[in-house]
């Protein structure tokens, strides 16, 4: 890219930086809403279909927001590439915008599809797939949690590595607990 495309980057840095920052608010809140919902809408054992549009019309805000996201992360990175490319809190970010990218796809591509299906939160056969569901949503919160936090934080002090084993860990502990409650919720089913 030539100086004057660089140039450019820099100039509206603080611009792109607050258009970046609102759609972390953003996606970020409609994906929390997202799975507080689904709860919500889980508790009497059916999705109606008013229900799944509203689950389908905020992973579109989701959606919207990573892509955003991703936008002004360009935007940002190539105002200073050399600063971005040593910082240990960027390529975390990076990290953690691509699980949730993953993470988007698995969840718009294996699980959607499921919602209608009638029986889909109290037949066995579709016990894998709230196992899954659960395990997904237990890596969108930690995920949306990392990435604002990484937002906020000035910079990191760790090295990359760390910092990433450390959000695998946090990560492994949201999918264990999402295992422990889709089991609690399923042993309530069969009574």
């Amino acid at each position: 890219m030539d100086v004057s495309g660089v140039s450019f980057f820099v100039e509206y840095k603080a611009i792109i930086t607050i258009f970046h920052v609102l759609s972390v608010v953003i996606g970020m809140g409609a994906a929390f809403a997202t799975d507080i919902l689904f709860v919500f809408f889980a508790s009497n054992r059916t999705l109606s279909s008013i229900e799944i549009s509203v689950i389908r019309f905020l992973s579109k805000i989701v959606t919207i927001a990573l892509g955003v996201i991703i936008l002004t992360g360009i935007g940002m990175f190539l105002s200073d590439t050399e600063k971005y490319l040593n910082s240990a809190k960027f390529l975390t970010k990076m990290t953690v915008i691509v699980i949730l990218c993953v993470n988007g796809a698995l969840l718009h591509f294996y699980v959607f599809r499921h919602l209608s299906d009638k029986n889909y939160l109290t037949s066995a056969k579709s016990f894998f797939t709230r196992r899954i569901s659960f395990a997904l949503g237990a890596i969108s919160t930690v995920s949306w949690v990392t990435a604002l936090s990484l937002g906020v934080l000035d910079r990191i002090t760790i090295p990359y590595t760390y910092a990433v084993s450390i959000y695998i860990l946090f990560l492994a502990l949201g999918i264990l607990i999402s295992q422990i409650i889709v089991l609690l919720l399923n042993t309530k089913t069969k009574r």
